[in-house]
C-alpha cells in the first residue's frame, strides 16, 4: 500500500494550501492506518485446509473437485487424492465433487485437516452406458469406462465439445493444438500409450471418425470414454488409445419439445506480458553499449526521437484485440410416438480469434442433425436414421515455428513504429537499429496480416442406416451402413513484400504465390451383429457375435 498512500499524500497536499492542510493530512493518515489494519485483518482471516480424499475401500481419489461454497475458489486433489486448500474463514462450506460419487458439503468448523471418504452414487449405477457394440448398466461393467452427460457438455459453452470434456474426465488430459478457433484438440487417455499417433478412436452414433469438432455441444446426448483395454478390446488395435464414443439425442414418446439455446461472449487476452517501452528500451541498451565500452547510442537527436515517442509501439496491444465475440445458436424439435420417435436440430457457431479479431481469425460453422427410429410387428423390427451435416468455414494464421508473428511481437523493439509516413509497413532491417546492427526480426503486424490469407471450407456428412430385427425376447439381429464424406478445400494468397529474412521478399523471389487444395474423401463401414442376453440363476450373461466391414 505504500504506492497508493504516498501518491495520495502528495496529492492532497498539493491542492491543500490553507490553514487546516495539516489536521486533514493527519486524518488522512489515520484513515488509511485503519483502512490497512482492517486489510490485513482480512488477509489473516483466510483459513489453510489440507486433507486426502478416498472411496469407500480407502483408495485415493486424484482429480476430485474441491470447491469453496457460494465462490469459484476450488483445486482438485493429486495423485494421492490430497488436497490443500486456503478458503476465506474458518467457518466455509466446501464442496466435494466426483463422477461415479455422491457431492458432499463438509464444514471446515476450524478444522486444518480433513480427510474426507466418499460414497458410491448407487443411483448412478443403475444408468445405461455405451460399451463396444452394445450397452450396459454401470452396475455391470467391470472396465474402466467414463460417461459425461450431454447437458453437462452444452452448459460448458464451448465451440469444441472435446474442450467441454476438460475438468469432467478423469483419466483423460485434453490440450489444444493451437490458440486458432478451430484448432483441433490433442485427446491423451490415461497418458501417451505409443509413440506414434496418440488420437483415440471415435464413434459417433456406431460410425468411426476422425475428429468431432463438427459436432455441436447441444446435440450430444452422452460421451462414454473406454479407458482400458478390456472395454475397448472389441475394436483391436484401432483402440490402443482408447475409444470416445458419442451418442446424439433422441426423441422420446409422448414428449414434443421445441428447444433453443444460445450463449455469447466476449473473448481478451487473459494477461499481456510486461514489455518495455519506448524509453525503457532506449535505457537497456545504452546500459548495454557502456557495459561493453561503446559510447551510448540513444543521445542526441535519437534521444530526441525516443522521446518523441513517448511509450512508442506496444506490439502485443496493437496484434491481440480485444472482447471477440464467441457465440452459438441451436435450434432443436424432438419426440414421437409408440410408433416413431424423431429429434432434429440445426446450430450456428462463430468464434473469433484475439488474434487480429474476427477479420484475421475466425471460425463459422453451420450443423443440422437429424435421427429417427421407427417400430414395426410390435418392436419384432425397428428401423433408424442417424444424419448428421456440418459446413465449417475457417480463416486463420500460420501456426508453429520459431519466425511465427507472436515470437516476432515478443522481439520487436517499440521505438519501430507500425507504418511510416507514407503508410508502408516500418523493417527491422531499416531506421533507428540498422546503424548498429540490431534486429533480425519482421515486423509482426505486417506478418500476421500478409501472411496470414488463408481460407478452409469443409463439407462434412456422417451417416447411420440400420435395422434391428428381435425374432424372441432379449435376442437381437442388428445390420447398420454407416459412411462418412469428406470435402475440403483450402487456399493460401501470399504476395511479395519487403520484410526482413522472408521469403517472399520481392528481391529474392519477385511474384505472389498462391496455393489452392482440394482433397475427398468417403468412407464406408457395414457392421453386423447379434445379441443375445439371458440370465441363468444370479448369473447374467451378454454374448456379442458380428462382423465388421470397412
Amino acid at each position: 500500500m505504500k504506492p497508493n498512500l504516498t501518491f495520495t499524500f502528495m496529492k492532497f497536499s498539493f491542492f491543500l494550501k490553507n490553514k487546516y492542510s495539516v489536521c486533514f493530512l493527519h486524518f488522512i493518515f489515520l484513515y488509511f492506518i485503519a483502512l490497512g489494519m482492517v486489510h490485513a485483518q482480512n488477509e489473516n482471516q483466510n483459513f489453510q485446509v489440507q486433507g486426502t480424499i478416498t472411496d469407500e475401500l480407502g483408495g485415493p481419489l486424484p482429480g476430485a473437485n474441491v470447491l469453496e461454497k457460494g465462490t469459484t475458489n476450488g483445486v482438485s486433489t493429486d495423485f494421492d487424492g490430497q488436497f490443500s486448500i486456503e478458503v476465506s474463514d474458518e467457518n466455509a462450506i466446501l464442496v466435494v465433487s466426483y463422477v461415479g460419487f455422491q457431492n458432499q458439503e463438509i464444514a471446515v468448523a476450524g478444522q486444518n485437516n480433513i480427510d474426507i471418504q466418499m460414497k458410491a452414487d448407487a443411483a448412478g449405477l443403475d444408468e445405461v452406458v455405451v460399451i463396444g457394440y452394445g450397452k450396459q448398466k454401470k452396475k455391470l461393467v467391470t472396465g474402466a469406462t467414463l460417461q459425461v452427460k450431454g447437458e453437462d457438455i452444452a452448459n460448458r459453452s464451448k465451440t469444441n465439445p472435446l474442450n467441454a470434456l476438460q475438468g469432467q474426465s478423469p483419466g483423460v488430459t485434453i490440450s489444444t493444438n493451437g490458440g486458432q478457433p478451430g484448432s483441433p484438440s490433442k485427446v491423451y487417455i490415461r497418458g501417451m500409450g505409443t509413440i506414434g499417433s496418440t488420437t483415440p478412436l471415435f464413434i459417433v452414433d456406431g460410425v468411426q471418425t476422425e475428429s468431432i469438432d463438427y459436432l455441436n455441444s447441444s446435440d450430444i446426448a452422452s460421451m462414454d470414454v473406454l479407458k482400458d483395454a478390456a472395454s475397448a478390446a472389441i475394436y483391436g488395435s484401432r483402440a490402443s488409445n482408447g475409444v470416445i464414443l458419442i451418442t446424439t439425442k433422441t426423441g422420446t414418446a409422448g414428449n414434443d419439445r421445441i428447444t433453443f439455446d444460445t450463449f455469447y461472449g466476449m473473448q481478451s487476452l487473459a494477461k499481456k506480458p510486461g514489455l518495455l517501452n519506448a524509453q525503457e528500451y532506449a535505457m537497456i541498451m545504452n546500459e548495454k553499449f557502456e557495459n561493453s565500452g561503446d559510447e551510448p547510442f540513444f543521445v542526441g537527436d535519437r534521444k530526441d526521437q525516443i522521446n518523441a515517442m513517448s511509450a512508442g509501439t506496444d506490439w502485443i496491444g496493437l496484434m491481440f484485440k480485444d472482447n471477440v465475440p464467441t457465440q452459438n445458436y441451436s435450434f432443436g424439435f424432438s419426440g414421437g410416438t409408440d410408433k416413431s420417435i424423431y429429434s432434429s436440430g440445426l446450430s450456428y457457431t462463430e468464434q473469433g480469434g484475439i488474434l487480429g479479431g474476427a477479420s484475421q481469425n475466425n471460425l463459422k460453422r453451420v450443423t443440422f442433425r437429424t435421427n429417427s427410429e421407427h417400430n414395426f410387428f410390435d418392436g419384432i423390427l425397428k428401423v433408424g436414421e442417424n444424419l448428421t451435416v456440418a459446413h465449417i468455414d475457417l480463416k486463420g494464421a500460420q501456426q508453429g515455428g520459431r519466425n511465427n508473428f507472436v515470437f516476432s511481437a515478443l522481439s520487436m523493439p517499440p521505438i519501430l513504429a507500425n507504418r511510416d509516413s507514407n503508410g508502408d509497413f516500418v523493417d527491422n532491417s531499416t531506421g533507428l537499429l540498422a546503424d548498429f546492427g540490431a534486429g533480425g526480426v519482421a515486423n509482426p503486424n505486417a506478418l500476421s496480416l500478409l501472411d496470414n490469407q488463408q481460407k478452409s471450407k469443409t463439407f462434412k456428412v456422417l451417416g447411420n442406416f440400420y435395422l434391428e430385427l428381435q425374432p424372441i425376447k432379449d435376442l437381437r439381429i442388428r445390420s447398420s451402413l454407416g459412411t462418412v464424406y469428406e470435402d475440403e478445400e483450402f487456399r493460401m494468397y501470399v504476395p511479395k513484400y519487403p520484410l526482413l529474412g522472408q521469403f517472399n521478399n520481392p528481391s529474392t523471389r519477385p511474384f505472389d504465390e498462391v496455393r489452392q487444395q482440394n482433397s475427398k474423401s468417403l468412407q464406408i463401414v457395414w457392421t453386423n451383429t447379434l445379441s443375445y442376453d439371458f440370465k441363468l440363476k444370479e448369473h447374467e450373461f451378454d454374448i456379442v457375435v458380428g462382423t465388421e466391414i470397412q
